[in-house]
């Protein structure tokens, strides 16, 4: 199975804190824009990793489209056994059982 490229994450850096800095030349630490609670830091996947995560999230999704498109097929053959079972009108459909292949109604009043 031929699996999509999607994006390269960010590569993890080490910085080397073993070097000493003047105070005067420390800059302030610039804001970061998502910062969470202490010690809680973004690492980036392995691409390979992040192919394969990104590929399960694909499947699910088109899984999950799959069986919207069954359900509407589903509703519209109900809508089509309504109208034919309910005889224009002088039955009303109440129930289906789909296994047993039966159909409930009463004559409309």
């Amino acid at each position: 199975m031929k699996m999509k490229k999607t994006g390269n994450p960010a590569k993890a850096t080490v910085v080397d804190t073993s070097a000493e800095v003047s105070e005067e030349m420390a800059a302030p630490p610039a804001p970061v824009a998502n910062q969470g609670p202490p010690g809680q830091a973004e690492v980036g996947l392995d691409q390979h990793e992040a192919a394969l995560a990104q590929l399960g999230q694909e499947r699910i999704v088109n899984a999950q489209l799959h069986l919207q498109n069954r359900q509407k097929e589903l509703e519209g053959l109900l809508m089509q056994l309504k109208a034919k079972y309910e005889e224009g009108g002088k039955f009303v459909m109440t129930h289906i059982d789909i296994p047993r292949g039966v159909i409930t109604r009463h004559p409309r009043a």
